[in-house]
C-alpha cells in the first residue's frame, strides 16, 4: 500500500489529440473517474495537461516533455496513445479506445502480460478511473 507521502508524489500526463476547451467534458470525466478510484487532484496526484489543439503533428512533442516530466503515467486517447507508444517503452500507457487496441497497434494481444510499472496499484487504479471516464464520455 502506498503512503499518502508517495502518493502526494505521483504524477500523471495527460494528452489530448483536441483542444482542452474543446474536450472539459473529458477531463471533467477524468477528474470524477480519479475521484472514484481514491484519487484527488492536487491532493494525492498531479495531472500534466498537454493538448495538440487538432494539430497532431504537435503530439510527438507534447508526448515528449511529459516523457521528459517524468510522469508515472500517461492516460489519452487511441491517437495521443500510438504517439506516446513510440516515443516511449518506459512510461506506461493507459488508453481509451473505440476501435481494437490491438488491430490498431497499441498492444500486441489483450492478455495481462508482466506490470513494468514501480507503482502498479497507482497504474491500476488510474486505469480505472480512466475506464470510469470513458464509460461516461468518449475521446
Amino acid at each position: 500500500m502506498q503512503t499518502a507521502a508517495k502518493m502526494a508524489d505521483f504524477r500523471a500526463g495527460f494528452l489530448c489529440s483536441a483542444s482542452l476547451a474543446d474536450a472539459t467534458h473529458l477531463v471533467t470525466a477524468f477528474r470524477i473517474g480519479l475521484k472514484e478510484v481514491g484519487f484527488v487532484e492536487g491532493q494525492n496526484v498531479a495531472v500534466e495537461y498537454r493538448s495538440a489543439r487538432d494539430q497532431p503533428d504537435q503530439l510527438p512533442v507534447l508526448a515528449i516533455d511529459l516523457i521528459r516530466q517524468q510522469v508515472a503515467v500517461i492516460v489519452g486517447n487511441s491517437v495521443s496513445a500510438l504517439v506516446v507508444k513510440a516515443a516511449t517503452t518506459t512510461v506506461p500507457i493507459v488508453f481509451v479506445s473505440g476501435g481494437d487496441p490491438v488491430a490498431h497497434g497499441l498492444v500486441a494481444s489483450l492478455s495481462l502480460g508482466p506490470q513494468p510499472s514501480k507503482e502498479p496499484e497507482l497504474i491500476m487504479r488510474l486505469a480505472r478511473a480512466s475506464h470510469a471516464s470513458s464509460s461516461k464520455s468518449t475521446f
